[in-house]
């Protein structure tokens, strides 16, 4: 049985091995959370329309991998690639449950709305920039290359709130 410490340190590099998962749903959370902002003034709804787009793309994710497996391989998923599959959604849903919580702390009244969609989208913009570091640094790249590649990664994100403050 593993320590309390080995599944720590298995999750987080959980985390960091699925970060292709963990960036696709966040930016689709960004996106979504922008898409709201000035729009919805009711934080239940923006709760629940933000875990829905992180839960849809998570499974349609899912879904592809198994169509893209059954179609390259001529089989379907094995129990090894299935266990993978679920390991690499969860990290996405995990990862973007963090800005998802501002709204959630909204719904308790805890925040007002409007600094929910500032927190949730300024957490989501730096957890992409850290993603995208940690990402670059364990692929081996150097860490002026890894910098220059979480910019330009998270450089949508950005976009998207730059969109955001343009429109209002």
């Amino acid at each position: 049985m593993p320590s309390a410490r080995g599944v720590r340190v298995a999750t987080v590099l959980d985390l960091v091995r699925h970060a292709d998962r963990a960036i696709y749903v966040l930016i689709a959370v960004m996106a979504v959370t922008v898409a709201l902002e000035g729009v919805e003034d009711r934080a239940g709804k923006v709760l629940a329309y933000t875990i829905g787009a992180a839960i849809a793309l998570t499974l349609a994710e899912l879904f592809a991998d198994r169509v893209g497996i059954s179609v390259s391989e001529r089989r379907p998923a094995n129990e090894a690639e299935r266990r993978r599959e679920y390991r690499e959604a969860l990290t996405g849903l995990v990862v973007a449950a963090i800005p998802i919580a501002f709204f959630l702390l909204a719904v308790l009244d805890a925040i007002e709305l409007r600094g929910a969609f500032i927190l949730s989208q300024w957490s989501g913009f730096g957890i992409l920039a850290v993603y995208s570091f940690v990402a670059s640094r364990a692929a081996g790249n150097s860490t002026p290359r890894s910098v220059a590649g979480a910019a330009a990664l998270t450089a949508v994100g950005g976009a998207l709130i730059l969109l955001n403050a343009a429109t209002k």
